[in-house]
């Protein structure tokens, strides 16, 4: 199966004066699913629900530049949707299979921070801070397989689910982050430096 993806990335960049720039950045993304979502259930049967997952960036920003110090701003929103995902199962009659998850989709929202400040010529400190919004959006319906890669039926039908996914939060990945350290350099190529990182809002993956 030849399946053509590709992306397409574009930005602005403005220079109010030496100190100071904004800018915005947008992408678009059309990414080739993963192979178990084009062989789905183990077997050599192509998705007949196959498509590309499509991933859309966008952020705006501005920086500041001086002799003592430098930082960024940034906004970012990204969507990325119609992912295939599988999972294994267990009924409630004990029955072991596979759940077929289509349509899933994720919205990324957030504000970045980073900043150096060149306190001496030997010393500087270093920062970041970054807060996310990472959220699936809308439910998605779930077809389920046994062992054997066959649908388990329910009265002769296909047995399906809803997941409720709309507003749930990412999970395996902290939404909350921030850091604080230094470096002093002692002489030419020699340094010495110190970081401190701090995450939290971290989820566990739905199940």
């Amino acid at each position: 199966k030849n399946i053509v993806g590709g992306n397409i990335k574009g930005g602005l960049n403005y220079n109010i004066n030496e100190m100071h720039n904004l800018y915005a950045n947008a992408g678009y993304y059309s990414k080739q699913p993963l192979f178990d979502a084009v062989y789905i259930n183990f077997g050599n049967t192509l998705n007949p629900d196959l498509k590309n997952e499509t991933v859309i960036g966008t952020e705006i920003g501005y920086g500041f530049r001086s002799h003592f110090l430098s930082a960024n701003v940034n906004l970012y929103r990204t969507s990325w949707a119609d992912r295939f995902e599988s999972a294994s199962t267990v009924g409630t009659d004990g029955t072991r299979g596979v759940a077929n998850i289509y349509g899933v989709t994720q919205v990324h929202t957030g504000l970045e921070v980073d900043a150096n400040a060149k306190l001496t010529d030997r010393f500087t400190l270093t920062g970041m801070f970054s807060v996310g919004n990472w959220v699936y959006q809308d439910n998605v319906t779930a077809s389920f397989f046994d062992e054997n890669q066959n649908p388990i039926l329910r009265d002769g039908v296909p047995v399906t689910g809803t997941l409720q996914l709309d507003g749930v939060k990412v999970g395996d990945a902290a939404q909350l982050t921030a850091s604080v350290g230094a470096r002093y350099d002692i002489f030419n190529n020699w340094s010495i430096d110190g970081n401190y990182r701090y995450a939290d809002n971290l989820y566990a993956a739905y199940n």
